[in-house]
């Protein structure tokens, strides 16, 4: 007996639905795995360095104006307690709820600031990639490919988004629009100590 027409475009259906559905379930495993590496990673580190800023309070709620909803200025940050032997400065945001906490599917990364000369103790809100690059800072790219910082803004829940600084042993890397993953593999031996602060935004 023939098999209807019917019957064989819902069995073809079906088949590219498992398709994609092991398809997704490899990429939430495979991401898992990455971020539960990284967290592991930022275990073994020395986590002494004071990072704040006055735009909102560790664990606070991220003011509208410095995500995509506002005007995503770059917030303020500060620094405090270098280790001795720090010869350059790393800053890095990133959210890895993307785009649910509940599904996370990805990590995004908001800002990659490297390059830091160390005399230096804060990063001004609202600070511009130009003005960044006349103190010497090198930018690198955000998760669109893009130059500079963008602000949270998450499709579903509330995100948490973790700004980071490291002090590195080595006084520059030799990267050009380095993504957050290249910049970490670079610096990954040079790391004397870090430090960390987490806001939140979403629904």
């Amino acid at each position: 007996m023939k098999m209807s027409t019917k019957k064989k475009v819902l069995m073809v259906v079906s088949a590219i639905l498992a398709l994609v559905a092991m398809a997704v379930a490899a990429l939430v495993v495979s991401v898992q795995f990455d971020q539960k590496s990284e967290f592991e990673y930022h275990s073994t580190l020395v986590n002494s360095i004071q990072l704040w800023s006055n735009g909102f309070e560790p664990n606070g709620t991220i003011p509208t104006e410095f995500t995509a909803q506002g005007e995503e200025l770059s917030p303020s940050l500060f620094w405090d307690d270098l280790p001795p032997g720090t010869q350059s400065l790393v800053i890095t945001a990133a959210d890895y709820d993307g785009p649910s906490p509940s599904f996370r599917l990805m990590t995004i990364d908001h800002w990659v600031v490297y390059n830091i000369d160390p005399t230096i103790d804060r990063i001004e809100k609202a600070a511009p990639v130009e003005v960044l690059e006349e103190q010497g800072m090198k930018v690198g790219q955000n998760v669109y490919g893009g130059i500079g910082y963008i602000g949270p803004d998450p499709p579903m829940g509330e995100h948490r988004y973790f700004f980071r600084i490291y002090a590195l042993s080595v006084p520059s890397l030799d990267l050009v629009q380095p993504t957050r993953s290249e910049l970490m593999e670079s610096m990954k031996d040079h790391v004397i100590a870090y430090g960390e602060l987490v806001g939140t935004y979403g629904g």
